[in-house]
């Protein structure tokens, strides 16, 4: 059976991995731009990041919900 929190912390968990590499993407642009614009991008970039990974830490501590049902 499938659980339905697993399925949202996934997708939440895959959008902000997308989010994130996005945000380096656009980092990596902006490195022959004003040295401005390089640390905003950077600064998006780590936000990204954190959201990114907090999302995948969220969805793996939800998972051992699982395990120790079972």
């Amino acid at each position: 059976m499938a659980c339905p929190e697993c399925a949202r912390l996934l997708a939440e968990s895959e959008d902000l991995n997308r989010a994130h590499i996005a945000a380096f993407d656009a980092m990596i642009e902006a490195t022959t731009g004003p040295a401005a614009d390089f640390i905003n991008f950077k600064v998006a970039a780590n936000k990204a990041f954190v959201n990114a990974e907090r999302a995948r830490l969220e969805l793996e501590q939800h998972k051992r919900v699982h395990v120790k049902a079972n």
